[in-house]
């Protein structure tokens, strides 16, 4: 019996599938969620509410737009200065491509700044990689910082919150033992992964065994305790950037939330990243708005405005960026 050859071509395709599959699916959330959020929602009150809206309060989510990707720019520098020395303006292109692609397939932005810097400068998209997922164990444990400091102000956070601070608290702990398994890999787990990479051929083993000396040096930044903890300070002002725009765009549109609103909205926002998402993340934007303005006593209609606003003064102006960026860098 022969086997059945499967050609490149197939192979390409089933690859090529993937994403669309995860767009598709993206799509398919968001439209359940925007619907979930709008179903009781007053079609000419939200028209009203939006015509009316701040001019003011919509223009200072540009203002923080900006702070972001320089905060951001900022901490991805640090974490890349002991290994390749980029400009920043570079490093401000890349972020805000990573952004604008992210904003339309969830997480492929971040694959896409890291190969554009790692091209440009010469470096290994391994090492390069390697202060990305720094930077994802940071945005975690500066989640947990940032609800730390808000429920300060306010005991009366919904439970989920709580879990998610949990879950969160979870997933910085494992990241922790991992990278220091990679800076510090004990004789068990060499032993370990030589033992299951004996099927490979020498050329794979090599390839493996060299991407992953690669990935170690771009977690450098680790050994330097100065650097970790301006990153971790710059990490927790970003997010704090973010419940500052959630707030600017409640107030764009003539309400004033409360800690536990903004703080339930932001966690909700951050839950909705971690998903599928549809562009733009309509659908994840407007639930997190809904649920979590309306925990502050805000309306659904009011609530879903607001989440336009937000949408339509942060998101939409970094797509547009990113893309003028993108074609810079082609």
């Amino acid at each position: 019996m022969t086997a059945k050859r499967i050609s490149p071509t197939t192979r390409d395709n089933a690859g090529n599938r993937k994403p669309v599959l995860w767009v598709v699916i993206g799509i398919l959330l968001g439209l359940v969620l925007l619907y979930a959020s709008t179903r009781k929602v007053d079609a000419d009150a939200l028209i009203v509410t939006l015509s009316s809206a701040d001019p003011r309060w919509a223009l200072a989510l540009i203002v923080v737009v900006i702070g972001f990707t320089l905060l951001k720019t900022w901490r991805w520098q640090l974490l890349l200065r002991s290994m390749v020395n980029v400009k920043f303006g570079s490093l401000y292109s890349a972020i805000y491509i990573g952004l604008a692609v992210n904003f339309l397939i969830a997480h492929v932005g971040e694959f896409l700044r890291v190969a554009v810097i790692a091209g440009k400068n010469r470096a290994s998209i391994s090492a390069v990689f390697a202060t990305v997922v720094v930077e994802r164990a940071l945005d975690f444990l500066a989640f947990l910082v940032v609800i730390a400091v808000l429920s300060m102000f306010s005991s009366d956070l919904p439970e989920y919150v709580a879990t998610a601070g949990y879950i969160a608290g979870a997933i910085v702990v494992i990241a922790i033992v991992g990278l220091y398994a990679f800076l510090h890999t004990p004789d068990w787990l060499l032993r370990l992964i030589e033992a299951l990479s004996r099927p490979m051929s020498v050329g794979v083993r090599t390839w493996c065994a060299h991407q992953f000396e690669l990935f170690r040096d771009g977690l450098v930044a680790l050994r330097d305790v100065r650097i970790m903890i301006a990153v971790l300070v710059v990490s927790v002002l970003q997010w704090l950037l973010i419940v500052a725009a959630i707030w600017a765009s409640a107030l764009a549109v003539g309400e004033s939330a409360s800690i536990v609103a903004l703080v339930t909205t932001f966690v909700l926002i951050l839950v909705g990243l971690m998903l599928p998402n549809s562009p733009m993340q309509i659908g994840t934007t407007q639930l997190a708005f809904t649920i979590g303005l309306g925990t502050g006593g805000i309306m659904a209609t009011t609530a879903i405005a607001a989440s336009l606003v937000y949408t339509m003064f942060l998101i939409i102006p970094v797509m547009l960026a990113g893309g003028v960026c993108l074609l810079r860098n082609r």
